[in-house]
């Protein structure tokens, strides 16, 4: 993900066409369990990222570019809490960078634009 520019929905949509659908199966399967460990509603992941056996092709370009954002930033929680709950953790913690609401309310409330916010939060820490 870029860091130095800002993230937009616009900024990360343009690596969508830059990720091939072999590393979007790798994330279909990946992308549940990070869900599950975030203890995010089973009907609300639906909604984010579609059906699990989906394949990626069809997939549309917003579950596409959760699914990169979830990847995301559960790669930028273990660069900052390393190998360890407490990133599961910060995840249903409020947290005053996002108004009040946890990483978790805000993904479930706002889908893949709140995916968005949580990721530019991580990558400005």
């Amino acid at each position: 993900m870029p860091g130095a520019k800002s993230l937009t929905r616009e900024v990360i949509a343009d690596i969508i066409s830059a990720v091939t659908d072999d590393e979007l199966q790798v994330l279909s399967r990946a992308v549940p369990e990070i869900l599950a460990r975030w203890k995010v509603d089973p009907s609300k992941r639906a909604a984010l990222i579609g059906p699990g056996d989906q394949e990626a092709a069809a997939r549309t370009d917003d579950e596409k570019l959760a699914m990169i954002c979830i990847a995301d930033i559960h790669a930028q929680l273990r660069l900052i809490f390393g190998v360890s709950d407490r990133a599961y953790t910060w995840m249903r913690a409020p947290n005053t960078a996002l108004s009040g609401m946890s990483a978790i309310e805000l993904v479930e409330r706002e889908g893949v634009d709140g995916l968005v916010l949580v990721l530019g939060c991580l990558t400005k820490a």
